[in-house]
């Protein structure tokens, strides 16, 4: 009876525990598990090329070219001087961030954000070849797509941006980094093709 009853409890203490590590396992796949389709769609493919005139397109393609490159590089020491080239110390500057709380405004802390992102983000890369960029006298906003790599991942990304034209060059009044993936899926564990691009958030 003794030995009956022991079973009984193991039998049910088997299946509130598999129960309870499933609703654990579930609960985490939902908040940190993503699928993250790594082939994009190019941006030309959405959408023309933007507006702008082939010299203002020259000239916004010359801040995009400078802004990449200080991602390429991520050295610190050459921070103030990149900002003082892409950014206005008066007037609004904001930068959104990839993280839902991350509004930053100011020159002062959208650099400290920026010199993070060098220390501690992942290689930005976007595509420069195929932006969309339009124009509307001193205003220009600027859409493209990239990746972020990271040693164990390629998350594709949106870049979006706003800048204005004072005294002959063009610098950001705001930009935006979104990713290009989302969260998990039952289907994505149907289908066996798509395991490759699970990963942890």
């Amino acid at each position: 009876m003794a030995n009956e009853k022991g079973k009984k409890l193991l039998k049910w203490s088997t299946i509130c525990g598999a129960a309870v590590v499933g609703f654990v396992a579930g609960w985490m796949a939902n908040g940190r598990l993503i699928f993250s389709d790594e082939t994009i769609v190019e941006a030309s493919v959405v959408a023309k090329h933007g507006d702008a005139s082939g010299a203002t397109r020259a000239d916004v393609m010359s801040t995009m070219d400078a802004f990449q490159v200080g991602y390429d590089h991520r050295d610190v020491r050459l921070l103030d001087g990149f900002m003082g080239r892409l950014f206005p110390r008066e007037g609004e500057v904001l930068l959104l961030g990839t993280e839902s709380n991350e509004w930053v405004r100011g020159y002062d802390d959208v650099k400290r954000v920026i010199r993070n992102d060098w220390v501690d983000w992942a290689n930005l890369r976007l595509d420069l070849n195929d932006c969309q960029v339009s124009s509307a006298g001193d205003v220009a906003w600027v859409a493209t797509r990239g990746y972020v790599y990271s040693v164990v991942s390629k998350r594709p990304v949106r870049f979006s941006a706003t800048l204005e034209r004072m005294n002959g060059e063009w610098k950001f009044r705001q930009l935006q980094f979104q990713y290009e993936d989302r969260h998990a899926a039952l289907r994505d564990f149907v289908q066996i093709g798509h395991f490759a691009q699970l990963h942890w958030n």
